[in-house]
């Protein structure tokens, strides 16, 4: 999940209900958890409470807010601007490149071009490689 800079959640900054969503997400949620995060009067944060809900990002239980799937995911959303093609092209090609001194001296451990599917192959591969 990304969010934008100027992007709104709830009537806030999704960088401040991000921020929430961060602290709070995988603890019981009541309204002094937002007046605490995000320094609003308890009116303001039921309201917010309400708001997040109606958003998905929180479910109500009998006294108290959870955060939902969508939530967590906003708690560990990226504001970090996209990587572009040429840049990540570059860093592709740094990454080839310093692998192929890798697999010049890795060629005797014999385990570095198998297509490893479980732990047991790994166990067999650095067997085979060692001795």
């Amino acid at each position: 999940m990304r969010i934008e800079r100027d992007q709104l959640i709830a009537e806030l900054p999704a960088r401040d209900v991000r921020r929430f969503m961060r602290e709070a997400a995988g603890f019981i949620i009541r309204v002094r958890t937002v007046t605490d995060v995000l320094g609003c009067s308890e009116r303001r944060a039921l309201e917010l409470l309400k708001n997040l809900q109606d958003e998905g990002l929180l479910a109500a239980t009998e006294d108290f807010w959870e955060a939902t799937a969508k939530g967590h995911a906003l708690a560990m959303a990226t504001a970090a601007p996209p990587l572009r093609r040429a840049t990540a092209e570059r860093l592709i090609e740094q990454v080839v490149e310093r692998t192929g001194g890798i697999t010049a001296y890795g060629s005797s451990l014999g385990y570095e071009r198998r297509n490893v599917h479980s732990g047991r192959d790994v166990r067999c591969a650095v067997q085979e490689s060692t001795g």
